[in-house]
């Protein structure tokens, strides 16, 4: 599994401008946050290419 830093890291690539983290957030979320955001992203380059 990534390390936090490297979560921030790829957070940032999607977009995401210094996310800030607190003790409330898990790795489970975040990761999820990440999947979530690429899922998005796809199935919006889906929408506009594949038309």
């Amino acid at each position: 599994m990534a390390s936090q830093g490297e979560m921030l890291i790829e957070l940032e690539s999607l977009g995401l401008v210094k996310p800030r983290l607190n003790f409330l957030n898990d790795r489970q979320e975040i990761n999820n946050l990440i999947e979530n955001i690429k899922q998005e992203y796809l199935k919006e380059y889906k929408a506009i290419y594949n038309e």
